[in-house]
């Protein structure tokens, strides 16, 4: 029988499983968590926002009971580990996808990725042709390491020289983490096999200081590119890097626009939250400027 998370043991929890039993076929939430963080970061997206009251007893926020978490390979600042969305991560969130089917094999899946955990469900969704999910919620994607680097000096320097840029990549970034390799799979890679028909939405800040918010906007525009109708973009003016949920006005933009995004494609939502969502939600599918 699948067991519910408890979300309040989560932090040290390296795989969670379900309290109580649930009813087969039903909505399974499969977090995907950031780099330098652990399955813990699943907490931030079920309790409610900053300053704000619980509506409905535990009230979450972007995501609802039953979710699974689990911890990447670099969980617990093992960042030496880390392959950033290559293919450890990807068969680590392949694991914890088989992990849900295991014990429901009717379960309908919602994917959220924050981060390199965004990053990794893109390689996961092209590759491992997961039939359950239904819906995929991605904060902070990149498409790829050495764009996201090349974006960051751009934004750091006026006229950054492209041997920097390329000795970063090639050179420090897998000499720190070492599991990564330069010229291995990128998020944008598996784009063009994600399933054209999947509810996708990113969402991004302008005050992201770890992901340029260009490296998600492009994931948005490659996905709508390559024919991935129900895809969306939510850009944010404030919020930090993983901490999106946290800035009070942008936080509940966020969470509304979400709910909207759920109610759009008959998810599971809070109804009122996504009728506040819905003038927003309405422009998530900006083209090319």
């Amino acid at each position: 029988m699948y067991r519910l998370v408890t979300l309040r043991n989560i932090l040290t929890a390296a795989l969670l499983t379900a309290m109580h039993q649930l009813a087969t076929g039903s909505v399974h939430y499969l977090f995907s968590h950031g780099l330098a963080d652990d399955a813990g970061q699943a907490t931030r997206y079920l309790e409610p926002l900053d300053g704000e009251k619980s509506i409905r007893g535990s009230c979450p926020t972007i995501m609802e009971e039953p979710c699974m978490a689990f911890n990447y390979p670099d969980a617990s600042l093992k960042v030496w580990r880390a392959n950033l969305a290559q293919d450890g991560d990807i068969a680590a969130l392949e694991h914890a996808y088989n992990q849900v089917l295991e014990q429901d094999p009717e379960a309908d899946i919602i994917l959220i990725g924050v981060s390199r955990g965004a990053a990794t469900a893109l390689g996961f969704l092209g590759t491992a042709n997961p039939s359950r999910i239904r819906a995929v919620v991605l904060e902070s994607p990149f498409d790829s390491v050495d764009m996201l680097i090349t974006r960051q000096l751009d934004r750091l320097f006026a006229n950054p020289s492209k041997g920097l840029a390329n000795g970063l990549h090639k050179r420090l970034v897998p000499a720190i983490l070492r599991g990564y390799r330069p010229d291995g799979p990128t998020p944008a890679d598996a784009i063009p096999w994600i399933p054209t028909d999947l509810p996708i939405l990113v969402v991004c800040s302008l005050k992201d200081g770890i992901v340029p918010v260009g490296s998600s906007i492009a994931v948005y525009h490659q996905l709508r590119e390559t024919a991935h109708d129900n895809v969306h973009l939510l850009e944010l003016d404030r919020g930090e890097h993983a901490r999106i949920k946290r800035s009070s006005a942008e936080g509940k933009r966020y969470r509304n626009v979400t709910h909207a995004f759920f109610k759009s494609y008959d998810l599971p939502h809070h109804d009122s939250w996504a009728q506040k969502g819905l003038a927003a939600f309405a422009q998530t599918q900006p083209t090319r400027p």
